[in-house]
């Protein structure tokens, strides 16, 4: 997400090409179109910072791999 925004999102805040990134044609430029611009992309970055910080939780498959790990473990040492 941080490659598309920088890609497509700077040329637009800098106001003409930058590198090989283009400027789309807008009706304005500046801060503010870029991030009027980017604000499906930073809201993905976001969401994406926040399952990294929380993690999926309880209702996650590695959660319910884990339990069920888990409890594989402690049948076969009942069995033993």
């Amino acid at each position: 997400m941080i490659v598309a925004i920088v890609s497509t999102k700077l040329p637009i805040w800098l106001g003409h090409d930058f590198w090989i990134f283009h400027t789309p044609k807008l009706a304005r430029d500046g801060f503010w179109s870029m991030l009027h611009e980017a604000r499906a992309d930073l809201t993905m970055l976001l969401g994406c910072v926040y399952l990294l910080i929380e993690g999926a939780g309880q209702w996650s498959i590695d959660a319910a791999l884990t339990r069920q790990a888990s409890a594989t473990v402690i049948l076969s040492h009942k069995t033993d």
